[in-house]
């Protein structure tokens, strides 16, 4: 049996870069261990290669879309979402022509029920919200096949309390098994993509918090997590323009799971974007 070996950082950006420029995770593992002649099998491959961020076009270089403007999305809190948000989303698409490959900055689903706050009283059982995010994730799959997710803070909430019991990742299902995701869903902290930065964006707060951070990355940024601040910031220079976008979110603000922010003084901006390249994005609000 060959032996394995660690790959260093330029081969792990070399082969991810293949990854985002079409190669499945199978065709990927079987490329690696030709050329280095190792043994790594599809999910070793996987877990080694999500978390590189440095990439350039990723998805669908070569066949025509890369000129195209990337829709872009977050915090559906998912079952806690507001009704009729996918269908905005495929409207949206289209009327912007929108390359195959999306984009989700975080919070996909919940988790309300297993929150180290503390959950109404009211709102589901683990069970069954983890049973009603999982359709409504499988939705989402069939309409967009193509896409990357930017874990955000509800989607590590399981991960984090794990970790707080002393339990091994080891000993869990990785977030793409979670939700059966196909090969063609990259996860990820966080990625570059034609010199745009996609994110959560913990941390990064306020009303100008997306042009704050895109000042200290000193590149356009794109983020969700803020609810209330959905909208596109522009700040240039005498050799360059960038951005900071937040894409706003899809959840319920009438939903149980956000009954916290009932009386906040800034409600929540329904929205996605889209990104034109790497200079220029644009705030789509829901207008209900």
């Amino acid at each position: 049996m060959r032996e394995q070996r660690r790959m260093n950082p330029d081969e792990k950006i070399k082969y991810r870069k293949l990854y985002d420029g079409g190669l499945r995770w199978q065709q990927l593992a079987d490329r690696i261990n030709g050329d280095i002649t190792t043994s790594y099998t599809k999910s070793q491959v996987r877990d080694m290669l999500k978390r590189v961020t440095v990439t350039q076009g990723a998805g669908n270089v070569g066949n025509g879309q890369e000129k195209r403007p990337t829709l872009v999305f977050s915090d559906l809190h998912l079952p806690y979402h507001r009704e009729g948000y996918l269908e905005f989303l495929k409207e949206t698409h289209k009327k912007y022509n929108c390359k195959e490959l999306v984009i989700c900055v975080g919070d996909l689903a919940d988790h309300h029920a297993i929150s180290r706050f503390k959950s109404e009283p009211d709102a589901m059982g683990d069970a069954h919200e983890m049973s009603e995010a999982y359709a409504e994730i499988q939705k989402l799959v069939k309409v967009f096949p193509n896409a990357v997710i930017t874990l955000g803070n509800h989607d590590l909430i399981a991960f984090r309390q794990a970790a707080e019991m002393g339990l091994s990742t080891r000993y869990m299902k990785s977030f793409e098994q979670l939700w059966d995701l196909p090969d063609t869903w990259n996860v990820v902290d966080e990625i570059i993509i034609d010199d745009v930065l996609y994110s959560h964006g913990v941390g990064s707060g306020g009303k100008d918090g997306a042009i704050n951070k895109a000042m200290s990355e000193q590149m356009s940024n794109v983020q969700g997590h803020y609810h209330a601040f959905g909208g596109c910031k522009y700040i240039a220079n005498k050799r360059n323009l960038i951005f900071g976008l937040n894409t706003g979110c899809l959840c319920d603000p009438n939903s149980i799971a956000m009954a916290y922010g009932k009386h906040s003084k800034y409600r929540p901006t329904l929205g996605c974007g889209v990104v034109y390249n790497k200079n220029q994005a644009t705030f789509v609000p829901w207008i209900l």
